[in-house]
């Protein structure tokens, strides 16, 4: 009779210890950040540095992963280098007039060597994240560190934003939101757009499982011109919402890569695009 008991207890004892350690791993694989390597940890707690490790130059990323804060709903993007008042004053715009600012993430991807980046503070934002890698390619490389960006990214939309611009919309969140509904409330894929001075697709939103059935945010230098391409080879149309507006004022020394540009306009990345498309589609 007391072995029954005694194997009773040692079974139980087993079973809340076997709970306990699924549980404590899931904790741990949740703070990792996955690239083959530990890359960072993450936390609720802003603003919060990761450091990339370099040979994040590959797609098919886990962009899926990051689902365990809820509270966000838009992650904005923004790789960025040596410009730190244009990006702070581009910031401010941004949160001052949002409705719900809790709702927002800042992923801010710079590089290892950009000393402005070393004490960046930007309290305004609770949900800040800052990304320091590799220089790579410089502009050549900027779908890679949007695609960055968006591995590290919670909501569920994804815009692509610069340091050299500024929101002009109150209320500019909730009206986003609200126009993104139908695609996000049927989790299908969505292409927007936010109306700005510089060029209508300029400024692209996108829902994050675009990014998911891609494995990265774009596939070449030039990223809002790749969305809108991709949006048309999806039959999907990518609407310029004119309840969001954005003025973008672009230095004179703003980056730039004329050989990618050059190859877009020869039709260079046409099979690319239209392979894309069927992964969207699936």
């Amino acid at each position: 009779m007391y072995g029954i008991i005694i194997a009773l207890l040692l079974f139980v004892v087993v079973i809340v210890l076997g709970w306990y350690l699924i549980k404590l791993k899931r904790i741990i694989r949740r703070q990792q950040v996955y690239s083959g390597n530990n890359e960072g940890v993450l936390t609720r707690m802003g603003p919060h540095t990761i450091e990339l490790m370099s040979g994040l130059h590959v797609y098919c990323l886990p962009i899926s992963r990051l689902q365990e804060f809820p509270e966000i709903k838009i992650s904005i993007l923004v790789p960025f280098r040596s410009r730190p008042e244009l990006l702070h004053k581009s910031l401010q715009s941004v949160m001052k007039l949002a409705v719900e600012p809790e709702s927002i993430q800042i992923i801010v991807r710079c590089d290892l060597d950009d000393k402005y980046m070393t004490d960046f503070q930007f309290p305004d934002c609770k949900n800040l994240k800052i990304l320091r890698g590799d220089r790579m390619k410089g502009y050549a490389s900027l779908h890679f560190f949007y695609t960055q960006c968006a591995m590290h990214a919670s909501g569920s939309l994804f815009l692509l934003w610069n340091d050299d611009a500024q929101m002009l919309t109150n209320g500019w969140d909730r009206n986003l939101w609200n126009e993104t509904a139908i695609s996000r409330e049927k989790h299908s894929p969505g292409f927007w757009a936010l109306a700005n001075n510089h060029w209508p697709y300029a400024f692209p939103v996108i829902t994050r499982n675009v990014t998911e059935r891609l494995g990265a945010f774009a596939r070449f230098a030039y990223n809002d011109a790749y969305l809108y391409r991709l949006a048309q080879a999806c039959g999907m149309e990518q609407r310029v919402l004119e309840s969001v507006r954005v003025q973008h004022d672009m230095p004179a020394n703003s980056g730039w890569d004329e050989q990618s540009f050059d190859l877009y306009n020869a039709g260079f990345f046409n099979d690319i695009i239209n392979a894309d498309a069927k992964l969207i589609k699936r």
